[in-house]
């Protein structure tokens, strides 16, 4: 057994003892029947509303006043009785929501990106099935955790918790960014020889895939580029191929709900149907998570635009829902003179754009003022595909919102997560 292996199974025995149960049981499960694994749904969801009931304040509460025991939801239809909550509920009741008799568990906290963090601690098997449900993606990629990786991920500044962070880096195998100035770009790029796969905020991963492209460092040969916790734009995969040889591949969750789906060798995005179920309401991600029993979310409005996908048999061989698409945040609303529009009107003005012309642009629209609104490329852009841009937008704000577009303004802060529309409005 190589060292870095053995460091690896070393951590997760001290840390995660559970995980490699949790694992072998996933792979057991991937090729289950859809009906195998609507069943397991069932008797998780079952035996967790009950748990909520007895457990905590809040549900005891709520289905009290609804009249009903836990066992009268008896099918996953029936799921649809309980109200929806989000992060903002979960915040203010989170007392309320706590099974203090949850057993061992480990903090947890949201970047905030939406304007408010959660905190809270998340129980051994939620922790532990979200972490082997990344194994089993990790598996069809043909790829072990305790291989060399490059990480791109938040860091901080300070020289104590940098330390930390190379220590476990270095226990861990991995490697990262501390500054995307272009020599550290080179440095970081010189090390992926040696790697095996690389992971982390997909508009980082393309930057720096960017920059190996025009100092024409690579193409390097890794066997997985996963892009999580921001939407993979189509254009980024011309140059994430390019640099590293593969296109890169979505993982997609949050602290809070764990890992949701993963991306298979053919590109579909099956839902972790054995951890969490998933509902389309009116366009948007509503989970369920069936491990979390210290703060049960049940029907947690996520705050993303999803269409699932339950059209084909995917060729991989798992039956397992997928996601069609995740269309990114929703929420903001982009202010007009007189009315007001969902932040996603974007994602749909340059998708249009991209079917119609095929071009695809590099963009974040910034809001200060109701009725303005200033779109900034990455690119050059020229008179013409400056007025088709201005087209599209006037089909959805009409004469509400006055445009703007600049050429070769978009500048990208490494330290956050992207977002392609930021408002100061509120």
């Amino acid at each position: 057994m190589g060292i870095k292996k053995y460091i690896y199974k070393l951590g997760v025995k001290v840390q995660r003892p559970r995980l490699f149960e949790e694992y072998a049981f996933l792979k057991r499960t991937e090729k289950w029947s859809i009906e195998q694994l609507k069943a397991l749904q069932l008797n998780k969801l079952r035996h967790q509303l009950r748990t909520a009931y007895d457990q905590t304040v809040y549900y005891k509460n709520l289905f009290d006043r609804m009249h009903m025991l836990p066992e009268e939801i008896d099918c996953l239809d029936k799921l649809s009785l309980l109200p929806i909550i989000n992060k903002r509920f979960v915040i203010n009741h989170l007392d309320e929501m706590t099974n203090i008799h949850a057993g061992k568990s480990y903090y947890a906290e949201t970047s905030g990106s939406t304007g408010e963090a959660l905190c809270l601690d998340r129980n051994e098997k939620w922790d532990t099935s979200a972490r082997a449900a990344q194994l089993r993606g990790y598996s069809w990629y043909g790829v072990n955790p305790w291989e060399k990786n490059g990480y791109f991920w938040g860091y901080s500044n300070h020289f104590a918790k940098t330390c930390k962070v190379r220590l476990m880096d270095g226990l861990m195998n991995r490697f990262r960014l501390f500054s995307y100035q272009e020599e550290e770009i080179i440095a970081f790029a010189n090390k992926l020889c040696k790697a095996v796969y690389i992971e982390g905020y997909a508009s980082m991963i393309y930057e720096v895939a960017k920059v190996i492209n025009r100092l024409k460092l690579g193409p390097y040969h890794l066997k997985m580029v996963k892009g999580t916790s921001e939407q993979i734009y189509d254009y980024y995969q011309d140059e994430v191929q390019k640099a590293f040889g593969q296109k890169m591949i979505s993982e997609y969750g949050s602290m809070e709900t764990g890992l949701i789906a993963y991306e298979c060798t053919y590109g579909r995005q099956h839902i972790i149907m054995e951890n969490v179920i998933v509902e389309e309401i009116k366009g948007e991600a509503v989970i369920t998570n069936l491990n979390s029993f210290s703060v049960p979310l049940i029907r947690y409005q996520l705050g993303d635009g999803i269409v699932l996908d339950r059209s084909s048999h995917c060729p991989c061989g798992m039956q397992h829902t997928c996601i069609g698409e995740i269309s990114g945040r929703v929420g903001k609303l982009i202010y007009g003179k007189e009315d007001s529009y969902p932040g996603l009107t974007l994602y749909y003005i340059f998708k249009n754009y991209t079917r119609t012309y095929g071009h695809m642009w590099n963009y974040q629209a910034v809001q200060t003022v109701p009725g303005k609104l200033t779109i900034n490329l990455e690119q050059e852009i020229d008179e013409e595909n400056k007025h088709r841009i201005l087209e599209e937008c006037r089909r959805y704000f009409h004469d509400d919102i006055e445009v703007a577009i600049c050429s070769k303004a978009l500048k990208r802060d490494y330290t956050k997560k992207f977002c392609d529309f930021i408002s100061d409005l509120h």
